[in-house]
């Protein structure tokens, strides 16, 4: 299969996707074993840079969902094609461009992303760093791009085991009340600072926005319940640090819930409730 023809079968699915923050592992198991680039990747050279970036971009997307490892050849691929789009954006007059292309430019800061965190984990911080000085001019033409950049340079800072640096970068981080993903992953870095039981009360009001959210945007409740029981997980964890009689009710309690909640997103993923669209 050449790459034009992947390009858009993987588009076409990726406009059905129900918007899962996290994807039901089931889910997961079908987009990974429906992903492979089978050496394509390697045609940056002969492919026009335009379709060889909507090719890597999907590759990127659906391995990002899928939770799938990337191989050393793929990452440098990633990075060379990632490199050469980015010369559409460093012409004269980029802001223009910039903005006239801004669906051009969100895929590549989302794909510049995805780099960062597998340099990260990786802690390949020469990379890290040159991957986040080309992204930061950017992140105005993505929404909340600013703060997405804040926040993985907290993650970074807690790779590193560099806690001050962890604190100033939490200081400095203003999201969004609407922003729930960023301030549950924020509130994640807050428990490996020591500071569940602080978090504890804090999620109680982000899992009730992401509930009330969920109500008033019925069109989006995939994606809520899916953030939903994300945020139950963490709200678990954090009251079994604080343990006492009522963290143990409370977890009790919650196994119930993320069974419901398991319960439903298998439901849409056999289509009892809506399509998963892949």
């Amino acid at each position: 299969m050449d790459i034009r023809t992947l390009t858009e079968a993987w588009s076409k699915e990726l406009a059905t996707y129900p918007h899962w923050y996290v994807p039901p592992y089931e889910v997961c198991e079908e987009l990974a074993s429906k992903t492979s680039e089978v050496g394509l990747l390697q045609c940056h050279a002969e492919v026009d840079s335009d379709m060889m970036f909507d090719f890597c971009y999907e590759l990127v997307w659906r391995y990002e969902k899928s939770m799938n490892d990337y191989s050393d050849y793929e990452v440098r691929n990633i990075r060379q094609i990632w490199e050469n789009y980015a010369q559409n954006f460093k012409n004269p007059g980029k802001e223009e461009l910039a903005v006239a292309r801004q669906e051009q430019v969100e895929k590549w800061f989302d794909v510049g992303m995805a780099l960062l965190r597998e340099y990260r984990e990786c802690s390949m911080d020469a990379e890290w760093d040159a991957v986040y000085k080309a992204l930061k001019p950017y992140a105005k033409y993505r929404w909340h791009g600013e703060q997405i950049l804040q926040v993985e340079k907290a993650k970074q800072a807690f790779f590193q085991m560099d806690i001050p640096a962890m604190r100033r970068c939490l200081d400095r981080c203003d999201l969004d009340k609407t922003d729930y993903e960023l301030r549950l992953q924020m509130l994640g870095i807050r428990v490996e600072l020591d500071e569940a039981e602080a978090v504890v009360e804090e999620l109680q009001r982000l899992i009730q926005e992401i509930r009330q959210a969920s109500v008033e945007q019925p069109e989006n409740y995939l994606y809520y319940t899916s953030l939903h029981a994300c945020a139950l997980q963490l709200y678990g964890l954090c009251v079994q640090g604080v343990w006492d009689h009522w963290g143990m009710r409370h977890i009790r309690r919650l196994s119930i819930v993320l069974k419901m909640k398991s319960s439903v997103m298998k439901k849409c993923l056999i289509g009892e409730v809506g399509e998963i669209g892949l």
